[in-house]
């Protein structure tokens, strides 16, 4: 039989070309069937189970490999171990916890396995009892695929509300957040619809687990567009300007602006087709297309609105004539401020301890250790992660995904069942292991079963029973073996994975100490070792989507500026940013929540789109200073452009974060990692990179920032440079 349903566990996620995974299929050939699971039933009594319970958990899995147990053909096998009989000597326990590991024909599907093991576990729980549940890498993958459908509609719900109290409070308006939220609207229909078109074209499917981040990121940028639409056509509308004139004029002065920004988050989001794995080239499309849609609902339906419904957007505040006189004071205030910290000298000082916090920030990710989460990640109060602690008690950690040693006798000779054993023990003294299981293991759990027809009220043993026992480890050639590893922490986590890389690496002189010799091949198989594989075929893809990342940004903010200069620094701040905000999420879930493990697909996924984004705000604000810059001295743009440009770009970006932070009430950890990444991420972009370090970058650098372009002359006077001094004389 294959060993587990399509696409169960972690196949789904590995590279095509994975070594352990193909390892594991042949010893599959080799033995007649699979050692490994995805799933196991687990039972378990503090108190100790009786002698009968315990016979009942093997015998049971005996009558599910003969085909005998009613309306469960669908399961192919079935391998019982119990904590009795100190075939576990790290356990603290003795006879108190029963796993049966549980294998699927070829064809099962996910939750078709998941309904056998279900059935599997109330026979037991019908006959002795004490079952806690079903764990493992396929129910856990299927709990954390229904956590985040059941939570979908709440977050965007909670996501809906963040943007009305935003947009709202922002314009002190009721139509204000109605018509982004209208917006939002519109795109999330088209996009729902066209990106599932678009990817069923492909033939690929979105991980359900991303469908949250795309609904997010839609609501998001859509919501910041807006709000840039908005603040421009308040203006013009309090410039005394008629609705279409004021629709007009903010279309002209941002459309080019929005557009390339949404470009460079599309672009960013496309560049996941560098990637290898097949999860991160399906997300690509779909977030680029995503961000499309949003980008054309918001230079179309929102200019259009504005020119139709005109003040009435912002009532009750449009006529509030003393607020609008405070705000242009505190407009005042702030370029004075930022006029003078836009001297060079001041500027310099400002950019070089900027960077220097941001570097002090990213210093931590060195301490970032990448995992899976699975079962350990749901809430307590799930089935998966009860019985996998349970398990974990009566055990070890590991004992729900063991990590399994295949080892080949090259050419002619056999496997000595002695320095199989020495073996054994070498491998159960190193450091991050709880035990092996092989062949000594199994002659006694063979002679379990032998006692097993002794006791009272058991079924009758099968015959052939303890040699189909021993056959799981050892051929009957004896030129193949194969052994459990049982770690003692969480399988798929950031230590158990380092455990695994080290065992691999020492391989060689674990064998020559062994007098195995060099004629007997070893490879490590199992989830472990799978996402170990996964984690670096994903820092590869990082390293070089990153470079297309790079390439994309320069091109797209070099067309844009007109420069050459200016985006090499503006795109450099951004990932430093990015990586500073990591070093933070690593300190927050690792020295302060005490989570040792970073979901490997958290930095993948928030490196691509906090990037983006970073240049998404590089764009609205450099954008503006540029624009100021061709009519006046670069520090007189600086000072009018940033602070204007900063308002709306911070509740842009409260917006966005606040979008993004409500995937924590997904009560999952990838999730909760992923929102504080990106919420964090945005929030120290938006109110530290943008608002403080950028405009200090730009007037340190000074005009050789527009190269190989030039900045307008001081004294060519435009009328937009005239609207401008007539705003600043009011304000005085």
């Amino acid at each position: 039989p294959a060993p587990e349903p399509d696409g169960a566990g972690l196949q789904a996620l590995v590279p095509e070309d994975s070594t352990a995974l193909r390892a594991e299929l042949d010893s599959i050939d080799r033995f007649g069937f699979p050692l490994l699971s995805r799933t196991v039933v687990v039972q378990r009594d503090p108190e100790g189970l009786t002698a009968s319970e315990q016979a009942n958990i093997v015998l049971r899995a005996v009558s599910a490999n003969l085909g005998d147990l009613p309306d469960l053909e669908g399961i192919a096998g079935a391998f019982p171990v119990t904590n009795a009989l100190s075939l576990f000597p790290t356990s603290s326990e003795d006879g108190t916890t029963g796993l049966t590991y549980l294998f699927f024909r070829p064809g099962t599907g996910l939750e078709e396995a998941e309904s056998l093991a279900s059935r599997y576990a109330e026979l037991a729980r019908g006959s002795e009892g004490h079952v806690v549940g079903i764990t493992g890498a396929l129910p856990g993958r299927l709990e954390q695929v229904r956590e985040i459908l059941d939570h979908q509609r709440l977050v965007e719900a909670a996501t809906v509300l963040v943007i009305l109290l935003a947009v709202g409070l922002y314009f002190r308006a009721v139509g204000a957040p109605l018509l982004t939220l209208g917006a939002a609207g519109i795109a999330y229909i088209v996009a729902s619809r066209s990106v599932g078109w678009g990817l069923s074209r492909l033939g690929v499917a979105l991980p359900e687990e991303l469908e949250p981040l795309m609904v997010v990121l839609l609501l998001g940028i859509v919501t910041d567009y807006s709000i840039f639409f908005l603040d421009h056509a308040r203006q013009h509308l309090r410039d005394g300007r008629s609705p279409k004139e004021a629709a007009r004029r903010s279309a002209g002065e941002l459309v080019s602006i929005v557009t390339t920004a949404g470009l460079v988050v599309a672009a960013g989001a496309a560049s996941l087709l560098a990637a290898s794995l097949e999860t991160y080239r399906t997300l690509g499309p779909g977030l680029a297309l995503t961000v499309l849609v949003g980008l054309l609902v918001s230079i179309t339906f929102v200019p259009a609105a504005i020119a139709v419904f005109g003040r009435r957007l912002f009532w009750p505040s449009a006529d509030a004539t003393r607020r609008e006189a405070r705000a242009l004071r505190r407009s005042g205030w702030r370029r004075k401020v930022t006029y003078a910290m836009t001297n060079r000298a001041v500027a310099t000082l400002v950019a070089v301890v900027g960077l220097g916090i941001l570097v002090a920030l990213a210093l931590n990710v060195r301490s970032m250790n990448l995992g899976f989460s699975l079962a350990s990640a749901l809430p307590d109060e799930s089935e998966p992660k009860e019985a996998a602690v349970a398990a974990g008690r009566g055990f070890a950690p590991g004992i729900i995904s063991p990590t399994m040693l295949v080892l080949d006798a090259d050419g002619g000779s056999t496997l000595d069942v002695e320095r199989l054993g020495a073996l054994q023990d070498a491998i159960a003294d190193r450091s991050g292991v709880a035990g092996v299981v092989g062949p000594r293991e199994a002659v006694a759990l063979g002679s379990l079963v032998e006692e097993a027809d002794a006791v009272e009220g058991a079924p009758e043993a099968p015959p052939s029973a303890q040699e189909d026992v021993l056959g799981a480890v050892l051929t009957p050639d004896g030129r193949s073996a194969r052994m459990l590893v049982i770690l003692d922490s969480e399988p798929l986590g950031a230590p158990a994975i380092d455990t695994v890389e080290r065992l691999d690496a020492d391989l060689p002189s674990l064998l020559e100490q062994s007098g195995l010799g060099p004629d007997v091949q070893a490879t490590v198989v199992g989830d472990t070792a799978l996402a170990s594989e996964t984690i670096e075929q994903t820092m590869h893809d990082l390293r070089v989507i990153g470079v297309v990342v790079v390439i994309v940004m320069l091109l797209l903010l070099a067309a844009f500026l007109r420069s050459l200069v200016a985006p090499v620094y503006l795109l450099a701040v951004s990932a430093l940013a990015y990586v500073a905000t990591l070093g933070v999420s690593t300190w927050v879930f690792g020295d302060v929540l005490g989570t040792v493990t970073t979901t490997f697909f958290v930095p993948f996924a928030s490196a691509v789109l906090l990037v983006a984004l970073g240049s998404d705000y590089n764009i609205f604000l450099v954008g503006r200073i540029w624009d100021e810059a061709r009519h006046r001295p670069l520090r007189d743009a600086i000072s009018v452009a940033a602070p204007d440009a900063s308002r709306a770009i911070a509740v842009a970006g409260i917006t966005l974060a606040g979008s993004f932070a409500m995937l924590a009430l997904v009560p999952i950890r990838p999730m909760q990692q992923l929102a504080f990444v990106m919420a964090g991420g945005i929030l120290l972009d938006t109110f530290f990179v943008r608002a403080l370090l950028v405009p200090a970058l730009v007037a340190a650098v000074g005009p050789i920032s527009a190269w190989p372009g030039r900045f307008g002359r001081p004294g060519r006077r435009t009328q937009h440079a005239v609207e401008r001094e007539a705003e600043e004389v009011v304000a005085a």
